[in-house]
């Protein structure tokens, strides 16, 4: 009969066995580079989709709730939100709550998310100063502002994405441009020259 010989390994790796480790390693830390960014990119879109179809439901649920209803942007130098509420009986800023209570909170802009600037029929207001901030208004007779709203996105390298949204005043739909897109307001205008 033969006898085996069983050689005995050395202790330690070869270099092949340290290539794929440090392969795989990589690849692992590449996927979640690339996720952050890719989680960062669809919570500004997800955010952008939302105010769109909040700002159609407000002109819908006007009507059906036969209330006004106004959505006030606040563009401070630290952070920017809206919040929705009603019409305040002295024509400035927002009080009462809406039939949805979630709707009257304050909703902060994603990280890296800002508003440019807001245009409306009583002209482009960049900033928010202490007593006025830009809004819209949905009136309960089936209208709404003209509104144009420009966003700013940072991208992972630092440049600048924008985004507008447009208010249709009569049907209540908005539009997203995937740029800044300039929208002027002549409803009447024709009948004034």
């Amino acid at each position: 009969m033969r006898k085996l010989s069983i050689k005995r390994a050395k202790a330690g790796f070869t270099l092949i066995e340290l290539v794929v480790v440090l392969v795989i390693i990589g690849a692992v830390f590449g996927i979640i580079n690339l996720s952050s960014g890719t989680i960062e990119y669809w919570q500004k879109e997800s955010f952008v989709r939302k105010l769109s179809e909040i700002l159609e439901f407000l002109h819908h649920n006007a009507i059906a709730d036969q209330k006004n209803y106004r959505i006030e942007f606040y563009m401070g130098d630290d952070k920017h939100y809206y919040k929705i509420g009603l019409p305040s009986s002295e024509g400035t800023g927002t009080s009462g709550m809406p039939n949805y209570p979630s709707l009257s909170n304050e909703e902060y802009l994603p990280k890296d998310t800002y508003i440019v600037d807001i245009k409306t029929a009583r002209g482009i207001e960049e900033t928010s100063t202490n007593d006025k901030n830009p809004y819209l208004n949905f009136h309960k007779r089936g209208f709404s502002d003209f509104g144009v709203i420009h966003l700013g996105m940072y991208n992972r390298q630092d440049e600048i994405a924008y985004v507008t949204i447009l208010v249709n005043p009569f049907t209540g739909l908005t539009k997203i441009y995937r740029e800044y897109r300039d929208f002027e307001y002549t409803y009447k205008k024709n009948e004034e020259s």
